[in-house]
């Protein structure tokens, strides 16, 4: 049996140093307890230490507050993130009742930017996740608003 834990183990590993998904692990703080290259590569191109930095320090975290907030245990939903200016489809998992949260960000940006300029992305059901961190300390913390004011709640996706 160890050597089949062993083999799923290394499956797992490989999956998360090698998806083109930017995925994040927290905890239920929701502080970052590891990430992908992926991620490093679209959130954090400084490759900065991120391990302990709450989320919010990196990205908007209004889906992952939503998803701790509620008796929901995934949220999945298209985003449009303004500080890396790309779109993303989200799935958000909840684990051990919130003592573990999973976010996994496929970047649809080419595909959303298209159907834009074609006009078919008009009139869907939209969410925005404004992007506009400021690091007040080492960690990030001390302000969760966006540089707009309105943690980029409801927005309309941009034209």
């Amino acid at each position: 049996m160890d050597a089949l834990k062993q083999k799923a183990e290394s499956l797992q590993s490989i999956i998360f140093e090698n998806s083109p998904n930017a995925i994040c692990i927290l905890d239920e703080e929701q502080r970052i307890k590891e990430v992908n290259p992926s991620f490093h590569n679209i959130f954090n191109e400084q490759r900065i230490k991120l391990v302990n930095w709450p989320v919010y320090a990196i990205m908007n975290d209004d889906i992952f507050r939503e998803l701790a907030e509620s008796e929901e245990v995934r949220i999945s939903r298209k985003v449009y993130m303004e500080m890396v200016d790309r779109y993303f489809y989200c799935n958000i998992v909840k684990l051990d009742d919130g003592a573990l949260y999973v976010g996994i960000f496929t970047d649809i940006t080419r595909g959303r930017k298209e159907s834009n300029r074609t006009g078919q992305g008009k009139g869907r059901d939209r969410f925005s996740l404004s992007g506009c961190y400021r690091k007040t300390n080492a960690c990030g913390a001390g302000n969760r608003q966006s540089s707009r004011g309105d943690n980029g709640r409801n927005q309309d996706w941009p034209q």
